[in-house]
């Protein structure tokens, strides 16, 4: 439980409440819990099993940061990721999970 409220603080700053309006805050909080429930149904749904219990700022880092160069065709853009990227297998197995849901619903 301890590591579940340090998730939701760092990974998306539940521990702040900079402004001076209540109804701010409220809509601030309401849509970091939107987030965070995204977050953690991404995990279940589409992760791989041994990598669900990662954490968000993990999942940042090795999924959603990375480098890529944007090839624009004629009516087709692609993105081309570099073939150093150490975790391109975990990119394509959630790739294809992702639709693989996709057909499911």
């Amino acid at each position: 439980m301890k590591n579940l409220i340090k998730e939701a603080k760092n990974g998306f700053r539940m521990d702040k409440v900079s402004y001076k309006n209540f109804d701010t805050n409220t809509n601030h909080m309401q849509l970091s819990m939107l987030a965070y429930n995204i977050v953690n149904s991404f995990k279940r749904l589409v992760l791989p099993k041994k990598f669900d219990g990662m954490q968000v700022a993990t999942l940042r880092n090795k999924l959603f940061k990375i480098g890529a160069k944007k090839v624009k065709g004629a009516r087709v853009v692609t993105y081309k990721m570099s073939s150093a990227y150490p975790f391109k297998d975990l990119f394509h197995e959630t790739h294809q999970n992702i639709r693989l849901l996709a057909e499911l619903l």
